[in-house]
């Protein structure tokens, strides 16, 4: 069996954009490219690269490799491209959609959606008024299940996946209608841009073909947003080198907790110990993925007993702050204490975050990123902190839609290039300008917002973090300082996603028992991990009956839908 070679979204940037982005819902989101500027893509996202056929050669799609048969077919599908609308009216009466909006409380807190640029531009252009029935992300899953119960649901629905078994349940269950009997008349740049990436096709459609939704898209080419950084003043005065090697990152910790005071010399997320913080290098990550054609769950293998090893070690030793095992998944970032007391020398952040924890010492601290630590120099992690280029989110199209063509031509609009501009950018000449090469950068007030907003929060004013549409990551990069962007590229280059397991459909039923066994499994392993490591529990003797404790719970009920799932997912 083969495993589909994609990425799992799991990480702590993922949480951060998935807490924040009203647009996106509680899924995870994206993390920013790895790309020096934005510039905006054509309305099918297709890149050029270095596996492409030169234009005057004459080659056969037999006579193609592999990846080159692949660029091949994607330059074809680019071809296809629907053109831009001249008009964009879809409504000469003003009609009114209902759409169903999940949005964080950073956002709702902060942002009137009934102000939001992009969505008054679109209803300027379009005609269609979006009447938005706001759900706080806190209890979204519960008030759309409630929605399932009752068959009472708004025209569109944000994030359906939300919804108990999924996608797949949603559509079984009546709540969103198939998008196959609108989508060649109705859709046609959501059709361009679907079909012009193979990882675009087969990843936005069920098992049986069925089209549920309008699904987010990521732009090729982006990075990973999110890794370790270490106090580059502290190297340069100790005269150490970044560490590589988990050797490396030992004896770097020690200096620092000896040389420099640092009681909290690794300063790390409870929820990472059990997720993948610093395990990729042993091979395994903290969830599901596929090794060789084998579908593994991380945390019982044998690899992930020896990372836990090495962590107890570094507890031990008093490398690691200790009371790691009280901050929750909300807490991802080390607290401003251990950073303006220099208490911490090297923790995880995101490329934005960066300048904000410099700024909160008062030693004159300065961050460099570094990769995730190799077992042995030149090592290539196979497991790492990255993304699917599709979501498993998007919008779908409601059972009871008063007017399901016009709504699937309002989605279709998001994925013209001027939806993509709005959605990505917001308002040109206010929210962005055109540089001389066409390129769009966001004004002073996205980057330096008057009201103080953090960057992701004002471009959700104006435009829009995650959603149905193609989304353009390389736009955090408008605030980058030249250190941000090279951390991306670190973090980016450390590891390839060999191994990640493929993000394929469940059915209802196999996503139901999926999920209950891993609220079990993961609660479990959660708390008995942070007892091996404190030493809390012996780690030589009880691993044994941790693994059967998880096996018991559904490990192996987790393995068999998954290894099933990407059988049915490489056969299709």
């Amino acid at each position: 069996m083969k495993c589909k070679k994609t990425a799992s979204m799991i990480l702590a940037s993922a949480m951060l954009l998935g807490l924040l982005a009203g647009c996106g819902g509680g899924s995870d989101s994206a993390a920013p490219a790895a790309e020096s500027s934005a510039s905006a893509p054509t309305a099918a996202p297709v890149e050029e690269t270095d596996q492409t056929p030169a234009a005057e050669e004459s080659l056969t799609e037999a006579s193609l490799l592999p990846q080159e048969a692949e660029a091949s077919a994607q330059e074809e599908a680019a071809a296809k491209t629907a053109p831009e609308p001249e008009d964009y009216t879809l409504s000469e009466e003003g009609e009114t959609l209902s759409l169903w909006y999940p949005a964080a409380g950073a956002f709702q807190n902060m942002i009137d959606y009934s102000e939001q640029a992009r969505l008054k531009e679109t209803e300027a252009l379009t005609g269609v008024h979006i009447d938005l029935v706001l759900a706080n992300m806190e209890n979204a899953n519960q008030t759309l299940n409630l929605m399932a119960a009752s068959g009472d649901f708004p025209d569109m629905i944000q994030n359906p996946n939300m919804v108990t078994g999924g996608v797949t349940a949603a559509v079984e269950n009546e709540m969103l209608m198939p998008l196959n009997d609108l989508y060649d008349e109705f859709m046609p740049h959501y059709k361009a841009i679907r079909e012009s990436l193979s990882a675009y096709e087969k990843d936005s459609k069920l098992e049986d073909g069925t089209l549920p939704m309008a699904y987010a898209f990521y732009k090729e080419g982006y990075g990973i947003n999110l890794g370790p950084v270490i106090r580059q003043d502290w190297l340069d005065d100790l005269k150490l080198d970044a560490p590589v090697t988990y050797d490396d990152y030992h004896d770097v910790l020690t200096a620092f907790k000896n040389d420099k005071g640092a009681d909290a010399a690794l300063w790390i997320p409870y929820t990472g110990t059990v997720s993948g913080y610093l395990v990729a290098g042993y091979q395994i990550g903290g969830e599901m993925l596929c090794r060789d054609g084998e579908v593994l769950y991380g945390p019982v293998t044998d690899e992930y007993k020896e990372y836990l090893e090495m962590m107890k070690q570094w507890y031990s030793e008093g490398l690691i702050y200790s009371d790691f095992a009280t901050y929750t998944a909300s807490e991802q970032y080390a607290p401003d204490e251990l950073i303006s007391h220099d208490r911490t020398g090297i923790f995880y952040s995101t490329a934005a975050m960066m300048t904000e924890f410099e700024g909160k010492s008062t030693s004159g601290m300065t961050l460099t990123a570094i990769g995730d630590a190799v077992q042995n120099v030149g090592d290539k992690n196979h497991v790492c902190h990255n993304y699917s280029l599709v979501l498993g989110i998007g919008t779908g199209i409601s059972t009871t839609c008063s007017d399901p063509e016009l709504a699937a031509q309002w989605l279709n609009f998001q994925y013209t290039q001027k939806g993509f501009m709005l959605n990505n950018y917001g308002e040109e000449g206010v929210s962005y300008e055109l540089d001389a090469e066409g390129n769009p950068h966001f004004t002073d007030l996205i980057t330096s917002n008057p009201d103080g907003l953090p960057l992701p929060i004002a471009i959700e004013k104006y435009a829009c973090m995650s959603g149905p549409f193609v989304n353009d990551y390389t736009r955090m990069y408008a605030g980058y300082t030249d250190a941000q962007k090279e951390a991306s590229d670190i973090w980016t280059a450390a590891s390839d996603n060999e191994w990640m397991v493929a993000n394929v459909p469940l059915e209802t039923e196999e996503s139901t028992e999926y999920n209950a066994a891993l609220a079990e499994v993961s609660t479990y392993s959660a708390a008995q991990v942070a007892k091996f490591i404190t030493g809390e529990a012996d780690l030589d003797t009880e691993w044994d009956e941790y693994v059967s404790t998880c096996q018991s719970l559904g490990v192996d009920t987790m393995i068999d839908i998954y290894t099933d799932a990407v059988a049915r997912y490489n056969a299709a």
